[in-house]
């Protein structure tokens, strides 16, 4: 199901306005997780549909704190920081399993940049993995195959599948944040809520990157590019959400800071093998096996940071205020089933379906 507003779906309770739309995306994402979460742990789930569900699940969550906070004017703050904070922390339940997937991920895939290694090239038509490379890889393909060995013979889960337990309680969770969706308002009109959420989630995906590209200790990098990441992120849904305001313009953004959180994306996967390394290096071979490994992350987190440059200096293209009241207006100027409204007559009251 793709995740845009849905406006011209009438409901019988809600009808075709864009306040009932929002809320139900809410409970649409609500119930996506909750199916994902109830299909992982199915025994009859292989590993991998279970992995790919959970992933899944996990997706839906962060749509929901996007949404969450698109909405902040209208639902309140404190509310949207306390839903929040509870949606995380149903997140996390499902990620406990996912850091040695995602180590062995990252060992996967510097090796196989070790056994082929490119410049960084910008030529658009090479597949991403290719084209942000340092060009000397060579050198340490001995340290990634010693280390991919040493960490795949460590005892590991089996897939990345919620026990019966985490499976009740998230889903418990679930329920009872739809059973709260339910009972909610939203204070003054949607549209404007939309609006403020919008030019607010732009300042933030600024202000975070003037913070990441700033010099400063490096021991702060990866959790500055981290925060980058999620800005990033929330912007990327809130611009897929609002797709019907301006479908030319915000399906090329949304594009845009898909790419840009990707890359952002492997230089978080690589920060965390680096820590994990460091705290535990017998489980990668040793210092000695250790030592260049690192050598290797930080060289191909640099050369990622170099590709997300142009990407998040883009950023700044986006007026904050502008932008949110251009997004508006295109709500303001379509129908429910998705036409541009129609004139008018003179002097007569023109009422806003879209509240």
């Amino acid at each position: 199901m793709a995740f845009v507003l849905a406006l011209g779906k009438p409901s019988a309770s809600v009808g075709k306005s864009l306040r009932g739309a929002v809320f139900a995306v809410l409970t649409e994402q609500l119930d996506s997780a909750r199916r994902h979460v109830e299909l992982a742990a199915e025994p009859a789930t292989s590993d991998k549909e279970a992995a790919e569900a959970v992933h899944e699940a996990r997706k839906s969550l962060k749509r929901l704190r996007a949404t969450l906070r698109l909405l902040r004017r209208g639902l309140g703050s404190k509310r949207v920081s306390r839903e929040g904070r509870q949606l995380a922390r149903v997140g996390r339940a499902l990620a406990e399993t996912r850091e040695a997937q995602v180590t062995n991920d990252v060992l996967r895939d510097l090796k196989r940049a070790c056994a082929a290694p490119r410049p960084i090239e910008p030529a658009p038509e090479l597949p991403e993995e290719q084209a942000v490379q340092p060009p000397e890889y060579a050198g340490y393909a001995q340290a990634v195959a010693t280390a991919q060995k040493a960490y795949r013979e460590l005892p590991q889960p089996k897939a990345i599948r919620p026990s019966p337990e985490v499976r009740d309680r998230v889903v418990g969770e679930l329920a009872a944040a739809h059973q709260r969706v339910a009972g909610w308002s939203l204070r003054g009109k949607a549209r404007r809520s939309l609006q403020d959420g919008l030019e607010r989630a732009v300042r933030r995906a600024r202000r975070a990157w003037e913070v990441a590209r700033a010099p400063g200790e490096p021991e702060h990098a990866a959790e500055q590019f981290h925060d980058l990441r999620k800005r990033v992120k929330d912007l990327y849904y809130m611009a897929s959400l609002l797709t019907p305001a301006q479908p030319a313009e915000l399906t090329a953004l949304a594009e845009k800071l898909d790419q840009l959180a990707d890359l952002l994306g492997d230089d978080h996967d690589l920060a965390v093998l680096a820590e994990h390394a460091r705290a535990r290096p017998d489980e990668f071979g040793g210092v000695a096996v250790v030592t260049p490994l690192l050598e290797l992350a930080a060289a191909r987190q640099q050369a990622l940071r170099e590709a997300v440059r142009p990407l998040a200096d883009s950023l700044h293209e986006l007026k904050p205020r502008r932008f949110a009241r251009t997004v508006a207006r295109g709500l303001h100027l379509r129908r429910a089933d998705g036409e541009p409204r129609a004139t008018a007559e003179p002097g007569a009251a023109a009422a806003d379906p879209m509240d």
